[in-house]
């Protein structure tokens, strides 16, 4: 935290995602910070990402962009899929 120009505290709202990052890190678990992708996209564009209700819940264009970013990440961190699916005695 840190102190705004009337004297209070400030949040660092990242600073959570932070420190879910950094132990994922230490504990080797695969972690997709969509923040920065989010911001990413709003600095391009000011089409939403999250319904206007109170829900929180993504647009179809929030749901869109995190599919492409799960994407991304698999095909760039996962081995490539075997042409055929595994039979039920193993892989073929």
């Amino acid at each position: 935290m840190s102190l705004n120009n009337q004297g209070f505290e400030t949040l660092n709202l990242e600073q959570p995602m932070i420190w879910i990052e950094a132990l994922a890190r230490i504990h080797q678990i695969p972690f997709i910070n969509l923040t920065r992708t989010f911001k990413a996209f709003r600095a391009t564009s000011s089409e939403p990402l999250y319904s206007h209700d109170i829900s929180g819940h993504f647009t179809p264009l929030g749901h869109r962009l995190t599919a492409a970013t799960l994407d991304r990440y698999t095909r760039d961190h996962w081995p490539p899929c075997q042409d055929q699916p595994p039979t039920p005695d193993g892989p073929s």
